[in-house]
């Protein structure tokens, strides 16, 4: 018998009551037999015992991978803050094998939902090869090397995700790049980009919501790389303090009240806490270029107050600034309080019809709103729902939106992009939708498609909110469609 008991790490053995454990959750022999991998779903405070070791047959010690995995996790945003006290990564299961003469070890991470593939050529320096994204929250790796295949069985989506073996590192195509940050020794960490605009050419801006700082993301774009390099342009400070909005949606500020270096409008989602401490308000929120908050824009009393009001937790999700620059519209992800699931709003506010009052630097405004009923798509799912996660300008009055149910797997049946004209439309009129593009293949086995951006050369770029790090962020290019008007 071998025992995986040993404590880590020894220098803290006498400063620390209770030093951390390993906790293997699966082990796998080395290809030639000579060693042992064990996954190591880790400890709640020291990193290194949430990765990976590996030992002799023996059950002697060799060495760990030292926190590099959770590192390298958060350079590809696989890696979930909110388990930072609480395990980590989770690496949940291991496998070994030889494919094309090479011996090669897979890690599966439940909490961030990756594969990472390792060279155990040089078995005192294994090497890193790459992280591959998976289902949600794998469990199991299985290698079949007759095959050229490797499995994982993921456990939250009810899936099994299936690698081909090639004879290269896999390279992600330039339309469905990999979103990384610098490869440093400690890489700039970002997650949960809830919204996209187009900023300038070869780049994207994304805002994360609540599971982050705000901060405006940038993502570079349309370079001949399997990379799509991601870093933070501007943190977001609120009275020279760091924000922390629920940014759903962004908007590069082409409005009438756009400083002289213009920046965004980011949509925050409100949480309907009514009463409570902890209440948090829908808000359209300007920032300029610096990343200083400069208005932010509430909804109506009767709509969304620490009072009461009608609209939902599921409130904000998307922004857009119409041509002329006067009006911003916003989608509501759900229905508003004791109206039929079926419609959800479209709300719409008028910038000329502004009053603020002064917080510090920040000007707290009320304006003029119209909402528009929006007719969802029907669900056969009693426990399901479906709502809007995203806007986008297409023209004059001319919009498109991200339609989808919050299912994941083989139980998502929406994921589609709608378009819709507000021409000739008054409050409390119903929208009449046109279906662009159905999205739902591009992103299975995920639920949060939450990103819409257009480049002036007419392609669309949808993106994937990847909770905070639990799953990959997928980015794709879906090309430039017809118009649907």
């Amino acid at each position: 018998m071998i025992s995986f008991g040993q404590l880590y790490p020894a220098d803290v053995l006498g400063e620390e009551p209770l030093a951390g454990s390993r906790l293997p959750d699966a082990i796998a022999f080395s290809p030639n037999g000579k060693s042992i991998l064990s996954a190591d779903e880790g400890d709640m405070n020291f990193t290194g015992g949430r990765g990976w070791s590996l030992w002799s047959v023996d059950g002697t010690f060799c060495l760990d991978d030292a926190g590099h995995l959770e590192k390298q996790a958060v350079r590809f945003s696989h890696y979930p803050e909110s388990r930072s006290e609480n395990k980590g990564i989770e690496v949940e299961g291991v496998t070994t094998a030889v494919f094309g003469g090479h011996p090669l070890a897979f890690l599966v991470s439940e909490r961030g939902s990756f594969m990472a593939v390792y060279s155990l050529r040089n078995k005192k320096h294994p090497k890193l090869l790459q992280i591959l994204p998976t289902g949600v929250s794998p469990e199991g790796v299985k290698a079949i090397p007759q095959r050229k295949l490797v499995i994982t069985a993921d456990e939250k989506s009810g899936t099994l995700t299936v690698f081909k073996g090639i004879h290269r590192i896999y390279k992600a195509p330039v339309d469905q790049p990999c979103l990384a940050s610098r490869p440093t020794a400690n890489p700039e960490p970002w997650a949960a980009i809830s919204g996209l605009a187009w900023q300038s050419p070869f780049h994207l801006v994304g805002v994360p919501d609540n599971a982050m700082p705000t901060a405006i993301y940038q993502i570079r774009i349309g370079i001949p790389s399997h990379f799509a390099p991601v870093r933070v342009l501007q943190q977001v400070t609120r009275n020279n303090e760091q924000a922390w909005y629920d940014g759903e949606g962004i908007a590069v500020d082409s409005s009438i009240l756009a400083p002289h270096r213009p920046g965004w409008w980011i949509a925050s989602e409100g949480n309907a806490k009514f009463g409570k401490e902890e209440y948090q308000p829908n808000l359209l929120v300007q920032i300029d270029g610096k990343g200083g908050v400069l208005r932010e824009i509430k909804l109506p009393h009767h709509i969304d107050s620490s009072e009461g009001g009608l609209i939902r937790k599921n409130g904000f999700e998307g922004v857009a600034v119409s041509e002329d620059g006067n009006f911003l519209i916003v989608p509501i992800q759900r229905q508003f309080d004791g109206e039929p699931a079926e419609f959800t709003r479209i709300a719409r506010l008028d910038l000329q019809t502004l009053t603020c009052e002064e917080d510090g630097e920040v000007q707290v405004c009320s304006g003029q709103w119209d909402f528009f009923f929006y007719p969802l798509d029907e669900t056969d799912n009693s426990k399901s729902w479906i709502g809007l996660s995203e806007i986008l300008a297409m023209g004059p009055n001319e919009y498109a939106v991200i339609e989808r149910d919050k299912e994941l797997g083989g139980k998502s049946k929406v994921k589609k992009i709608y378009a819709f004209s507000l021409d000739c439309l008054e409050d409390g009129d119903t929208i009449v939708k046109i279906q662009w593009v159905d999205i739902l293949p591009l992103f299975s086995p995920y639920e949060k498609v939450e990103g819409l951006a257009l480049t002036p050369s007419g392609d669309i770029w949808v993106g994937l909110d990847n909770d905070g790090g639990e799953v990959e962020s997928r980015l794709v290019n879906i090309g430039q469609l017809p118009n649907p008007f």
